[in-house]
């Protein structure tokens, strides 16, 4: 055998040992394998999640968090519970209309400033919601909350204003001017750009007005001809931009008519908003929030009763891990 034939059989060799360590086993449940790749692949997203509710997010509560899901799937496959792909395109079409938001890529840019999450990982968070869903009610059944228990909980809770459910309704109309820059803009093309937003928002500032502003300066052909304006927005709804996220925290924390915001940055360019209206409203009544009030009970009694029939089923898996 030639020493070339010998080489390249070698380099072969090594590189099949190289793939088998990059996509090692982790763990085994049942018959399903956690390989090293879909582990790095997940972490990060798996981590912010536990991190979110405070649990412990190292690797091995990584891991865990997986098998459980590992778990999920085996369940949901054993009792012919399945989430297409259309199912996921369908939720998050809605979610997008009910939030107003206009475009896939508006959306991504949400997930990617709200939380650091990409699309991929969303659509599987929203297959795993989808499957407890579909799978909950085969494997459960949960009483919904009377009318005497809602009161209760609105009689203990009704002062705790940061509590989603009872916090003072708040809309925000606003406008705003976009300065464009090209993905591929160079450093003197981007600086020249920032100069435009400063320039537009120290006018504004200054209590020039909008209408003129956003028609001379604004790149959005959406809100250009309309004085930069986004529309109203409220506290208790999910928004429909970042811009109007971002407006609306800034209210909750003082904030007022007339405010304008620093430049803001993101991967289509510079951009400011201006606070042009605020409706501040008065704490709900029983009869505002009862609805509101059953669901949180029910889903809150579902999710526990949920995770402890998950728990024994992870406990009867037979799981292997290797980490």
């Amino acid at each position: 055998m030639s020493i070339t034939r010998i080489a390249a059989i070698a380099i072969a060799v090594c590189a099949m040992a190289s793939a088998e360590v990059i996509d090692r086993v982790l763990a085994v449940v049942n018959d399903d394998a956690i390989t090293l790749a879909e582990f790095k692949s997940r972490r990060d997203f798996i981590r912010m999640q536990m991190q979110s509710s405070g649990r412990s997010a190292n690797d091995n509560a990584v891991l865990d968090e997986m098998i459980r899901d590992t778990v999920l799937r085996q369940q949901a496959k054993k009792h012919s519970v399945s989430v297409s792909e259309s199912e996921i395109d369908a939720r998050v079409n809605d979610i997008m209309k009910q939030n107003r938001i206009q475009t896939k890529d508006i959306f991504e840019q949400m997930l990617k400033m709200q939380t650091g999450t990409t699309m991929r990982d969303y659509r599987e968070q929203m297959r795993s919601q989808l499957l407890v869903q579909n799978l909950f009610s085969m494997v459960l059944t949960v009483r919904e909350p009377s009318d005497e228990e809602a009161e209760e909980y609105f009689r203990d809770h009704k002062e705790e204003t940061t509590n989603g459910i009872f916090a003072p309704r708040t809309e925000v109309r606003l406008a705003w001017i976009q300065i464009a820059v090209p993905v591929n803009a160079e450093f003197r093309e981007k600086s020249q750009k920032n100069a435009v937003a400063n320039e537009a928002r120290a006018a504004a500032a200054a209590g020039k007005d909008m209408n003129q502003l956003a028609r001379k300066y604004s790149d959005d052909t959406a809100t250009k001809m309309k004085g930069g304006e986004l529309g109203t927005f409220s506290s208790d709804n999910a928004v429909a931009s970042p811009a109007a996220m971002f407006t609306l925290e800034q209210v909750r924390n003082g904030k007022g008519v007339g405010w304008v915001s620093d430049i803001q940055e993101d991967r289509n360019g510079f951009w400011f908003v201006k606070v042009l209206e605020v409706k501040r409203g008065g704490a709900p009544t029983f009869r505002d929030v009862k609805a509101k009030i059953k669901n949180a009970l029910y889903y809150s009694k579902a999710q526990k009763e949920f995770e402890t029939w998950l728990d024994r089923q992870v406990k009867r898996a037979a799981v292997k891990r290797m980490l």
